[in-house]
């Protein structure tokens, strides 16, 4: 067994910071101070408590040890909860380790939502999944029973938008949806499937939606192809502000959706002109061109390399269906 590397930092270490009290045996998270970051995340690794002291000696599963400050250490939580819950709160120890251990397991099940209390967290899976946002998932949000809090609910838009649709109902009391984060975390898709939700359920559930209801669900293509690009984080980034409003009227049994306003904000106008390396400008000019409608409007080079302004010093990764995405 190699000799334990010292740390740089000791502190006692008779009660850790976050509530636990260290007993040998336990099986803990070791903050990796060497490992390079990786998109600003600390890493963590499983090491068993050998040793009790001014440090915490701690042997990992390969045979090696190390001695860490009581602030580089977290407790495991216990078996039963390593079941990755759908409120990270239901953990009985709430670390750092612990979350993002919860999270990357959830992740690996295509489970990309989890709550934080009263938040819904979001994980971009970068493929599609077409099960988590089927009619048979709304229908049983609508169906869930009247309590939609607690562990037992499940972290899912759905569900955050039959809360509203409930609350609107019983109550009247209006509901607003904050939906932040960075490129490429899933603003957009999340978006899509609250307005999708209401707009179904405004519906009261039927698959052939009203009029406005159909209206407001298509409006969403021709804002991202208008103001959504590719950048080298997310191959279909909203470069624009979105602010949605949904009005309802009030009558018996649900309220039935009566108007809907979009307002835009805060486009990224220099794109239109100049675009960054391994990035795209707009979708709508890529689209335009792959459905053979350009020369109509003046664009008389099927391809965007006949366009000083599509041009990028990097061709982006992946690709796009754009004449399927214009259809």
């Amino acid at each position: 067994m190699p000799p334990p590397r010292k740390s740089s930092v000791t502190a006692a270490a008779s009660s850790l910071a976050h509530g636990w009290t260290p007993t040998p045996g336990a099986r803990v998270w070791v903050e990796l101070k060497d490992e390079p970051l990786d998109h600003s995340l600390r890493r963590f690794r499983v090491a068993t408590l050998t040793t009790i002291g001014l440090e915490l000696e701690v042997e990992y599963d390969d045979g090696s040890s190390e001695l860490c400050a009581e602030d580089d250490v977290f407790p495991c939580n216990d078996h039963e909860h390593e079941e990755a819950p759908a409120d990270h709160c239901a953990l009985e120890y709430l670390s750092e380790a612990a979350v993002l251990h919860s999270t990357r397991t959830r992740l690996k099940d295509d489970e990309i939502y989890t709550y934080v209390g009263p938040v819904l967290l979001a994980i971009n899976p970068q493929k599609v999944l077409k099960r988590l946002y089927a009619e048979r998932a709304m229908k049983a949000a609508r169906a869930a029973p009247t309590v939609l809090s607690g562990p037992t609910r499940r972290a899912h838009p759905f569900t955050e938008a039959e809360l509203a649709v409930r609350e609107l109902r019983d109550t009247g009391r209006s509901a607003a949806f904050v939906v932040s984060g960075e490129s490429g975390a899933g603003k957009t898709e999340t978006n899509r499937q609250l307005l999708r939700y209401l707009s179904w359920r405004a519906a009261d559930g039927v698959a052939a939606h009203d009029d406005l209801a159909q209206r407001v669900v298509g409006c969403l293509p021709a804002l991202e192809a208008f103001g959504n690009a590719t950048t080298m984080m997310n191959p279909n980034s909203s470069r624009f502000g979105r602010f949605l409003e949904l009005h309802y009227e009030r009558g018996e049994g649900l309220p039935a959706l009566a108007r809907a306003e979009v307002r835009t904000f805060l486009l990224e106008k220099t794109r239109v002109t100049r675009i960054g390396p391994g990035e795209r400008g707009y979708h709508i000019f890529y689209q335009l061109l792959a459905a053979g409608v350009g020369a109509s409007l003046g664009l008389p080079d099927a391809s965007p390399d006949g366009y000083a302004f599509l041009q990028s010093q990097r061709p982006p990764r992946g690709r796009r269906d754009d004449a399927a995405d214009h259809a």
